[in-house]
């Protein structure tokens, strides 16, 4: 199974990864030549990271929400391994 999705990412991920990622760079780049940068430098880069971690079929463990206190910032780092 491990070897099917390697051929899925190599195949199928890779490409579609490079060309999202150009489009969201050229995206990105024009819209804050144009104006409101701040739209422009979040939201492409936002729904590229959706994209590709949908494509990759990469799983998102979200632990502890129910620790958040409504009304109260936060800092977030994400643990890598």
């Amino acid at each position: 199974m491990r070897f099917l999705y390697i051929i899925y990412q190599i195949c199928i991920g890779l490409p579609i990864f490079l060309v999202l990622t150009i489009l969201t760079a050229l995206t990105t780049m024009l819209g804050c030549w144009l104006g409101n940068g701040h739209f422009w430098g979040y939201y492409p880069g936002k729904l590229w990271a959706q994209l590709i971690i949908r494509v990759l079929f990469l799983p998102v463990k979200v632990e502890g929400r129910e620790n958040l206190v409504s009304g109260r910032s936060y800092v977030f780092v994400a643990n890598h391994q």
